[in-house]
């Protein structure tokens, strides 16, 4: 049996999986995650149809993906206690210069495992729901820090294709 973190990535890896595939993205999971981990778990890549055939836009968004039950809402707000080392792997990423934009990704579940996941023949129904940021500014040297998630970044089709619009567009250069 796979221990909790890994059950918890599955299930996080899955729910992206299933938004990019509903906006009709194209998505890249990184493989063998647990042996070359290097801060992104994957890449969300734009389609579009010319001449009657589809090709890759080129515009993409990698991201990183947590899995937790340790979160907490705090008004308006996700509140999540991160490893630094993650987070500054991504503020690092996204203060670069012309460099592909990264954003975390949090899945909040609930803290009984038996609630994460219910099925039935009509529904596969995954709980809670994720929540992404794009992390900017200065590293930090604490050993872990504090990030704040605006409630309304939720991680839906919608969210996503606006998030890869901002790519294309140039706003997140």
């Amino acid at each position: 049996m796979l221990t909790e973190n890994h059950r918890k990535e599955s299930l996080s890896r899955a729910y992206v999986q299933a938004i990019a595939g509903h906006a009709g993205l194209n998505i890249k999971l990184e493989q063998n995650v647990q042996q070359h981990d290097y801060g992104v778990d994957g890449t969300i890549r734009r389609i579009s149809l010319v001449d009657g055939e589809r090709e890759d836009t080129g515009f993409c968004l990698d991201f990183q993906v947590k899995a937790t039950i340790q979160w907490k809402c705090e008004g308006d707000d996700v509140i999540y206690r991160m490893k630094a080392s993650s987070y500054n792997k991504i503020v690092r990423q996204n203060n670069r210069t012309r460099a592909l934009p990264r954003i975390l990704i949090l899945m909040c579940l609930p803290r009984d495992p038996t609630a994460w996941l219910d099925t039935d023949e009509e529904r596969l129904l995954l709980r809670k729901c994720s929540y992404w940021k794009r992390l900017v500014g200065d590293p930090t040297e604490d050993s872990h820090c504090t990030i704040r998630i605006p409630r309304s970044n939720r991680l839906d089709s919608d969210a996503v294709k606006s998030l890869l619009a901002k790519v294309e567009s140039g706003e997140w250069q």
